[in-house]
């Protein structure tokens, strides 16, 4: 089995990224006016180097790895020479034409910063003093620099080196995901490659900070190399949070030291379909590589119902809605339901490394609460209205939570749907409308959305779409920022794609979400000028699709069309 050469790949990898389609999601800048041609690639001295580096080498080095691995092991078994008979490539030689001598790693960027780049660093300043003054400082995602530049640079006669610099090492890692996902399926005639680069090839940042996706493993449990393989997909389209929704009505799978019982009798299966402290250190560290967050959601007090398994006590009883088990809450007049959410925030607080728990709070049915004795009678004696009851069950949770030095996100009816006095530190998730978001924004508070981002299944402007009806293009037209005054919008943090687990499972997650979930990465990354048109973005997502499946990545189709992928899928590795 004849390998190519590490530097063939980087120089296939660099050269073609003229070729936008390959890049999801979108660069914020691409200068092609200074074109190179380059034929017959050679590499006898090339070299890599990390240059100024001294944080998070280990980090960059990975992500070296990724890059050859899905170069010098692979790329000569592509589907697209064994179909077309190619000649293989000869490396020995570069007398016909230009070659790349180095790949430099470097903090220091050589040329000037563009206006574009100059504004992304005013939009950080901006936020970093907006998020401030609400004592939101322990995020580093929401204030670090993700930009990073890609240029060529002559280097001797006839050769050139690529440059890939970044003031943060999460910029890095970016680069090196652009890098990998930007060679064709070129293939050799008469071994002979013509290729085509700019010599300021890419200048690239997000649009907004957060950036993600939440998976339900309550209502199907996900084993955790599905989780592991989840993140590495994520990281490839450049999302950041993994926002991961623990527990449910159906199952309660988080091993909790200080509650042993609620995974024990909640979890579809105490032996399988658990979480054990060190699955979460497995998973978090591994996102962490990839400088992606974990954020936990345990979700209060609606969606109870797995609780009660294991503790009739701290679940509310009403005869006429338990035939729903989502209609179950936590029941607040209950003293043993705090000294339970006060065991386990200890342990959520000790076992993820992100400040930030998200605390659910949605569609929590409180005439649940007016049918039972024992809440009835404390309503009674306190004088509370179930309005009144609400607020109280937050507050004590509030003080649970400060325990523990943790800041909380919430869904949208935390502030939208209730009386309690929302604490200005809390991160609001809007699940419903634009409006609904530009309601959250206007109310003082930062925002997350994911109206309009759930991918098997919206429910938009009166008519619903399910997966196999294109959600995906309700996700790509979905301008978040559409109804929020210019002077509001340093509080939209950005947003998550939703995959919630009730008809979803190992076996399909990721066919499913992927590619689903790339358009709700590009509109959260690349500049609003680039995502107006779903008719332009789908053959760069039926492309994408494809190479996602030559990753290894068992990438769903969008439309009827052909990937090669689909015939050596399996094989590619052993040809």
């Amino acid at each position: 089995k004849k390998k190519m050469n590490v530097i063939t790949i980087i120089c296939l990898i660099i050269l073609c990224v003229v070729q936008v389609q390959a890049i999801w999601p979108q660069p914020a800048e691409i200068n092609e006016q200074k074109l190179v041609s380059f034929n017959v690639i050679n590499f006898t001295n090339f070299n890599i180097q990390v240059r100024e580096w001294s944080e998070n080498k280990g980090d960059i080095q990975k992500a070296i790895d990724r890059l050859v691995k899905y170069g010098i092991e692979s790329l000569n078994l592509k589907p697209y020479q064994q179909v077309q008979n190619a000649v293989p490539i000869d490396l020995k030689q570069c007398d016909r034409g230009q070659c790349i001598d180095a790949l430099f790693i470097q903090k220091t960027c050589k040329n000037d910063k563009s206006p574009g780049q100059l504004d992304y660093e005013k939009r950080i300043a901006e936020r970093t003093a907006a998020l401030e003054k609400v004592n939101i400082t322990r995020v580093p995602l929401l204030v670090q620099n993700e930009a990073y530049h890609i240029w060529l640079e002559p280097s001797k006669t006839n050769s050139f080196s690529i440059h890939l610099c970044a003031p943060e090492s999460v910029g890095i890692l970016n680069g090196i995901e652009t890098l990998i996902q930007s060679f064709d399926y070129a293939y050799a005639k008469d071994d002979t490659i013509q290729l085509v680069a700019s010599t300021e090839v890419i200048i690239d940042y997000p649009l907004y900070p957060w950036r993600g996706f939440m998976i339900d493993s309550a209502r199907h449990f996900l084993p955790r190399d599905t989780i592991l393989e989840v993140i590495d997909t994520m990281h490839m389209i450049k999302l950041n949070v993994l926002h991961w929704h623990l527990t449910d009505a159906q199952s309660f799978p988080f091993l909790s030291n200080s509650v042993q019982e609620l995974s024990l009798y909640g979890s579809y299966d105490p032996q399988f379909a658990i979480y054990s402290p060190d699955d979460i250190q497995i998973i978090t560290k591994y996102a962490k590589e990839r400088h992606i967050v974990v954020l936990p959601e345990f979700d209060v007090p609606g969606h109870a119902a797995s609780w009660g398994k294991a503790n009739k006590n701290i679940v509310a009883h009403c005869p006429k809605y338990e035939h729903n088990i989502n209609n179950i809450p936590l029941n607040p007049a209950n003293e043993e339901t705090f000294k339970v959410l006060d065991g386990l925030f200890s342990d959520i607080a000790s076992a993820f490394d992100f400040p930030r728990i998200h605390i659910g709070g949605d569609e929590v049915v409180m005439s649940c609460w007016a049918e039972d004795p024992s809440i009835q009678q404390f309503m009674k004696d306190h004088q509370y209205n179930l309005n009144d009851l609400r607020v109280y069950f937050q507050q004590r949770l509030e003080k649970i939570y400060r325990k523990y030095n943790v800041q909380v996100n919430g869904w949208q009816e935390l502030l939208l749907n209730t009386k309690y006095h929302v604490p200005s530190d809390t991160i609001i998730q809007n699940w419903e409308t634009v409006k609904d978001f530009a309601d959250i924004i206007a109310a003082g508070y930062f925002g997350v959305n994911s109206g309009g981002w759930y991918l098997e299944k919206q429910s938009l402007d009166g008519s619903t779409h399910h997966a196999w009806q294109d959600t995906w293009i309700d996700a790509y037209n979905l301008d978040i920022a559409a109804n929020v005054p210019e002077s509001q919008k340093v509080r939209i943090l950005g947003g998550e794609g939703a995959m919630w687990g009730e008809t979803v499972s190992s076996a399909d997650i990721i066919s499913f979400t992927f590619p689903r979930l790339a358009p709700v990465a590009e509109r959260l990354w690349s500049p609003d000028w680039q995502t107006t048109s779903a008719t332009e973005a789908e053959p760069r997502l039926a492309d994408l699709s494809c190479r996602l499946r030559f990753y290894d990545v068992y990438s769903g189709p969008i439309r009827p069309d052909f990937c090669i992928m689909d015939v050596f899928l399996h094989k590619h590795l052993t040809l």
